[in-house]
């Protein structure tokens, strides 16, 4: 659907309703208490008193008051009151809840210090996201706007014998607004906003007959960037996006009930990924950025792949004797000297960027739900089923600068000079290297620069497929498509004695495919051209002939194909009701989990001849191995597999993983009177394990990693007081968790392990209402969080764990860090000879210190981490003498990645130690069926971490966020007028970030709060 179709689409629902005016009566209530949810329209509600909170926490609608769970629930006009317009407005005002965007993509719900800390196609998701109780993995939700919603209900702690497969931190439970029968209703809203902002949203209810109805809905966004990009002068981070939603339902008979749904969402923009890299710069390059602070800086690029890899130094490492001399010549970069991006000044406001590439991202989800409801009196049936598919693209600069081209200069010209005559003295060479020139620069070294764009062929700008501009292009881009089939059966029963049931089935089917992380770059282009030439000229020269090639494929990619999750459940509760006051709730679940994932890690592999079609077709293909952790055919044929191979070794590594586990929970509560209970609970959460992505050669982890299980136990209380003029409902909960998955991110690769913790916290909510006109809401809520078990692995900002006699290394063939350390601790100065011994014999410099105050004690330098390695078990005879080993291998060792630390005692990231909210809300009566409605909201949110590691670098500072908005409303509430302000103050706080890995430079990617905007809204309802 086109966009100007979707317009056409709201502005015809508006118009009907205008339309409809003198006979439609109103649908929504003038004002919900905040924070409320009201609901007289739940399938199967009992009797309650007028604007009580009707949930269905435990999968059937019930008062708010009476459930034993910590949930908090706000219905359509609670949701407008205090502007939660979308998921990251949703968490400011729920205790102990946090959101925030996060790498590839990705987001985290984090609930009671439990998020998703878990990176990878095969991770689940700690937070159950449902759609009308149907799990949504994978969802886009979380970029779309809210519009038509009945309510949202978000339950704290694990809910597995309730909902979802792995609800580990809880539930958010979106529920649309289902069609009303028997009752004509319409909405239309239009709004304006700063950055041009321009939305719209309408809502269409017809009735058909006396049993069916159906209903409309949809919304469309278009805003300007909020970021301006330099190098063009561009507006980024916009919003270009639409949804729609139909929904039918028909009451058969008077005990069945069938709904059905249908949603679109399509989005197509600018939007970034992250907002901003921040970096206090390395002088040395050795690691990028330093780990003191997050300084406004651009990363020292010669630290960066893009900056190793087409070194003058490596290609001369590379030549040899014979051709080091020629080949050093073509490298784009020195690493004895400045870097393309020194000298330059990043612009301090986090809304301002300066990159060659404006960031582009489009998604788009569909989802198809049925249900069946039937009640056969003392027993009930639910029958739901939903089938959702979805997409998203994304690709942003990596390093979100523009290089400096003119440092590229002499390698461009001597890359064409070998291209037109070749190497001097060495006749025929010119045909290595014209392809190359011909593909990078086709109009020369002083004309535009171009550079791969994905494509499945996997032969980039050699093949056709490129991006070319003067400056060059840099970018990662992250793709992912999923589908996910789903149904669940429920049977509830309403006996009139002391004993009732719940029984439950779930089956889930997801699929992803085309899961790509991909970085594509000039340099990496440029890298794979002359490392090529390098090679099948050398091969060549030395006999065996060698057709022109690259080195590919040049572009990296993090590659899986194919994952499938199958997964099903049993789960049952138990109610007991011994008297009016007492109730005891058991409950028991069964969960079986399996994981099958097809992925590859490339990046400069094997040769390609030019002219190849298929970079994976290459007769010298035969060597790449998709999964180092498994030994290739020794004969050299080719493997036989589900998904194909390469001749000698694995196309693709090819995993599978099985997790089963029982769960369940127990809940006493009581209720002192009819207006306040008290409760307490204990219930197992669960969440499956999964498949870790292949390594590069020398960087092991394992395979797969386990589940994680969270023993939760709470007490908690529920409270009306003064008929309703004081609501309270508090909790203090303390969970044991067990085998927590975290991530960390090793040569472009995010992999996972588990380690134990320890949380506990507590939450209020209370909402007061002194008068009919006024109310006040308030939250708050306090959260300890730390690692109880030993896990030991590296730090990436701190590879050696704060020792001064060891030297850190940039790995020039891969831009990771390893670091020699003596065997006998103190002995640096022998290691630092060591690798000046080395060093001089490829041409690099030996060991420099890094500045005083940085955090670094030790020393660094850039050399190749294998080389070391090897000479430490072999060393020559006259590196033996001058290091005074008379025999046997040095007393050194190199440790890929960094060396290990503790986390034990850390606390957990995105884990905020406090947060609090404050909500005040009066209705002025104007006369004539006129009101006016002023609010504000306070909320802060605590100090919290980003990284497992903690320390000042890694902290996320504590902020708060101010809104308001003065509403009018008209008669009956026919009309109304909203003016508004979001984060008044204008607050450019950091929500969230991810680390660049050690071949980024240790670049920290910032999440932030949107900044403030403000607008006019108005609407009409019937």
């Amino acid at each position: 659907m086109t966009r100007a179709q979707v317009i056409s689409l709201l502005s015809g629902t508006a118009l009907l309703a205008f339309s409809g005016a003198a006979t439609a009566r109103s649908a929504v209530p003038s004002v919900a208490p905040s924070g409320a949810a009201s609901d007289s329209d739940v399938a199967g509600a009992d009797a309650v008193p007028a604007g009580e909170i009707i949930v269905t926490a435990q999968r059937q609608a019930q008062s708010l008051q009476v459930i034993p769970i910590a949930v908090s629930a706000f219905n359509a006009q609670a949701l407008e009151r205090q502007q939660i317009k979308n998921t990251s407005d949703l968490m400011l005002t729920l205790p102990n809840v946090t959101f925030t965007k996060t790498s590839f993509t990705s987001s985290s719900f984090t609930i009671r210090g439990v998020g998703d800390l878990c990176v990878g196609a095969t991770c689940d998701q700690a937070t159950g996201i449902h759609i009308n109780g149907s799990p949504t993995p994978n969802t886009r939700l979380f970029e779309t706007e809210f519009y038509d919603m009945e309510r949202i209900e978000v339950l704290r702690g694990p809910q597995g014998t309730l909902f979802g497969r792995n609800a580990t931190s809880g539930v958010v439970n979106f529920i649309t607004a289902r069609p009303q029968i028997g009752k004509f209703a319409a909405s239309a809203e239009g709004e304006y906003s700063n950055y041009k902002g321009v939305k719209t949203k309408g809502m269409l209810n017809v009735p058909i007959g006396n049993s069916i109805a159906v209903r409309l809905a949809g919304f469309y966004l278009k805003r300007d960037g909020y970021t301006l990009n330099l190098a063009n002068n561009h507006r980024i981070d916009d919003r270009d996006m639409y949804g729609l939603r139909g929904s039918l339902r028909w009451e058969v008979g008077p005990d069945t009930t069938i709904d059905l749904m249908g949603s679109y969402f399509s989005e197509k923009d600018h939007r970034m990924r992250s907002q901003k890299q921040l970096c206090h710069r390395d002088p040395t390059g050795v690691l990028g950025c330093l780990p003191d602070s997050r300084g406004s800086e651009y990363v020292n690029a010669n630290g960066l792949l893009l900056g190793t890899l087409p070194s003058q130094q490596l290609f001369r490492a590379q030549g040899g004797a014979v051709l080091g001399a020629a080949f050093g010549a073509l490298g784009l970069t020195n690493l004895a000297g400045p870097d393309v991006l020194s000298g330059q000044v990043k612009p301090s406001d986090p809304r301002i960027i300066n990159t060659s590439f404006d960031p582009q991202y489009q998604t788009h989800e569909t989802q198809i739900q049925g249900s069946l409801h039937h009640d056969f009196g003392k027993i009930k049936l639910d029958l739901t089923g939903m089938y959702s598919e979805s997409a998203v693209a994304s690709a942003q600069d990596w390093g979100q600068a523009v290089v400096n081209r003119s440092a590229y200069a002499s390698a461009l010209a001597t890359l064409q000079n070998y291209a037109t005559s070749g190497i001097p003295g060495i006749p025929g060479s010119a045909a290595y290297f014209a392809p190359a020139a011909a593909a990078l620069m086709p109009n020369g070294p002083t004309g535009v620069l171009c550079s791969s764009v994905p494509t499945a062929s996997n032969t980039g700008v050699f093949g056709g497929n490129r991006v070319c501009g003067y400056s060059p292009v840099t970018t990662d881009r992250s793709s992912l498509r999923t589908k996910t089939w789903s149904a669940e059966l429920l049977l509830t029963s309403k006996f009139d004695s002391s004993f009732n049931f719940l029984l439950g089935a779930t089956y889930l089917d997801n699929r992803l495919s085309d899961f790509h992380y991909n970085v594509n770059a000039f340099e990496l282009d440029y890298a794979g051209a002359v490392l090529g030439a390098l090679t099948s000229l050398g091969r060549t020269l030395t006999g065996t002939p060698t057709p022109p090639s690259y080195l590919g494929p040049t572009m990296y990619d993090n590659y899986t194909p194919d994952f499938r999750l199958k997964s099903y459940g049993l789960f049952g509760e138990a109610y007991w009701t011994p008297n009016d006051r007492l109730k005891v709730t058991l409950g028991l679940r069964y969960n079986h989990d399996q994981k099958e994932n097809r992925a590859r890690n490339q990046l400069l592999n094997f040769l390609v001849p030019y002219g190849t079609a298929d970079a994976f077709g290459s007769p010298y293909a035969a060597g790449f191995d998709a999964d180092p952790s498994t030994s290739c055919s020794p004969s050299g044929a080719a493997i036989a597999g589900a998904y194909g191979s390469v001749s000698g070794c694995e196309s693709y590594a090819v995993k599978r993983a099985t997790f089963s586990a029982m769960t369940g929970r127990a809940v006493f509560d009581y209720r002192i009177t009819q207006d306040n209970m008290i409760y307490a609970s204990y219930s197992r959460g669960y969440k499956s394990g999964g498949i870790n992505p292949p390594l590069a050669q020398g960087l092991g982890a394992s395979t797969t990693f386990n589940p994680e299980y969270l023993n939760a136990f709470e007490i908690g209380t529920k409270n009306r007081f003064a008929n309703g003029a004081l609501s309270l409902n508090a909790s203090l909960f303390y969970y044991q968790y067990k085998g927590m998955q975290l991530s960390r991110t090793i040569n472009r690769t995010a992999v996972n392990d588990n380690v134990d913790a320890d949380i506990y916290g507590l939450e209020a909510e209370a909402v007061v209402r002194p008068t009919r006109s006024l109310s006040i809401n308030l939250g708050f809520s306090y959260l300890h969080t730390q690692v109880t078990g030993d896990l030991f692995i590296q730090n990436p900002r701190d590879p050696a764990a704060g020792r001064d006699d060891a030297v850190i290394i940039k790995d020039i063939s891969a831009a990771y860090n390893c670091v020699v350390t003596p065997t006998t601790a103190g002995n640096g100065a022998g290691a630092r000879q060591l690798v000046s011994l080395v060093n001089s014999a490829v041409g690099l410099a030996g060991p420099i210190a890094f500045p005083v105050g940085s955090g670094v004690s030790a020393t660094g330098a850039f050399s190749l981490c294998s080389s070391l390695a090897a000479t430490i078990a072999n060393p020559s005879a006259p590196l033996r003498a001058l290091l005074s080993t008379p025999t046997g291998a040095l007393p050194f060792s190199v440790t890929n990645v960094g060396l290990a630390q503790n986390v034990r005692g850390k606390q957990l990231p995105l884990a905020p130690n406090f947060k609090w909210n404050v909500g005040v809300q009066y209705e002025i009566g104007l006369g004539s069926g006129l009101s006016i409605v002023p609010r504000a909201d306070l909320i802060y949110i605590g100090d919290s971490y980003g990284n497992i590691f903690n320390g000042p670098i890694n902290r996320v500072a504590g902020y708060s966020q101010i809104n308001a908005q003065v509403q009018v409303n008209g008669p009956e509430d026919r009309w109304y007028l909203r003016g508004w302000v979001q984060n008044l103050a204008n607050s450019s706080a950091i929500t969230g970030f991810g680390i660049g890995d050690q071949s980024q430079g240790l670049v920290t990617n910032i999440f932030t709060l949107e900044p403030r905007r403000y607008g006019l809204t108005a609407g009409v309802r019937f």
